[in-house]
């Protein structure tokens, strides 16, 4: 669909947006907008957005004025495609993917989903041929709604910026049919507020040095760059981050049970060596076999996985 013409004129639009989108938390409202506006800058890494919530949170309307600002489409929210090729094809085929209502994600999803974020490739067997093929390259934005945290994977998460939506009141609920006219209303100066706000990022970030970038860097330069110009500190907006990093570090621990039992068994002891069948048989010893890789070159691997995380 057509971009509404972008109109600027009113200084109030960044409280007026979150009467639409459920965020009380003030970085994490900082770190919303810094990903709203990003999403329009190319070329470069865009985290995932997790909308968790539980029923009656407005994850999916969220979804759906993210899709509408920077992405608008007859179809705003798509299924999750069993078939990673299927899943790639979505990617390459939306500038901004908004898979809404996941119930799990599988680890070769996870996968695709990371290519998306930072660039990836699949070629796909032409129709009515058996040798010829086709290639086609994806990268871009994808926001995943979910009840519970369907993302799992540590490659994911550490590509991904975790919002978590409270469900709102009955005495704040609106209507659908005048929630939505509010928001087309709405829709020109929200779009226009956003470019201003890239037309001041811009000019200010030839400004920006960080001595130490972590992943997503030119997402993190970004985003302080649209800090500075929505009048916000550079320190609010690493703090905002930093908050989320161990938001997802703590989602990790919840969802993953190697990391906690590697919490677990190294807060039993200052230093441990060893390798790592040796370290297999300590955690067996300490922890349920049934929830531990089965062999050590498994969790050497898995442990590779995590290292940052820990």
């Amino acid at each position: 669909q057509v971009l509404p013409t972008p109109t600027s004129g009113d200084s109030d639009l960044r409280r007026r947006l979150f009467q639409f989108v459920n965020l009380v938390n003030p970085d994490d409202q900082l770190l919303f907008l810094a990903y709203l506006a990003t999403c329009i800058v190319p070329e470069i890494a865009h985290p995932a957005c997790l909308l968790v919530g539980g029923e009656g949170s407005a994850k999916s309307s969220t979804a759906r004025i993210v899709k509408a600002l920077v992405d608008p489409a007859n179809i705003d929210l798509l299924g999750f495609p069993e078939k990673d090729i299927d899943l790639a094809q979505i990617c390459s085929h939306n500038h901004l993917a908004v898979f809404d209502n996941l119930a799990r994600i599988s680890r070769t999803q996870s996968d695709v989903l990371c290519r998306a974020v930072t660039g990836g490739a699949m070629s796909k067997r032409r129709l009515y041929s058996d040798a010829d093929d086709f290639s086609f390259t994806f990268q871009g934005c994808v926001v995943i709604t979910s009840i519970n945290l369907v993302a799992e994977q540590p490659d994911l998460l550490d590509r991904s910026l975790l919002f978590r939506m409270p469900r709102i009141s009955s005495e704040s609920r609106q209507c659908e049919s005048s929630y939505w006219q509010e928001f087309q209303k709405m829709r020109p100066l929200l779009l226009g507020w956003i470019f201003d706000v890239l037309a001041g990022a811009m000019d200010i970030m030839p400004t920006v040095k960080v001595e130490s970038l972590p992943r997503l860097a030119d997402f993190y330069r970004w985003g302080i760059a649209i800090s500075l110009a929505l009048g916000e500190s550079e320190s609010a907006f690493m703090a905002a981050f930093d908050q989320n990093r161990q938001k997802i570090n703590e989602a990790l621990l919840d969802a993953n049970s190697l990391v906690s039992t590697i919490v677990d068994f190294i807060n039993r002891q200052a230093k441990w060596e060893g390798t790592a069948t040796e370290l297999l048989n300590e955690l067996i010893n300490l922890s349920s076999a049934k929830t531990l890789p089965k062999a050590a070159n498994q969790l050497s691997r898995q442990l590779k996985e995590i290292e940052t995380t820990l």
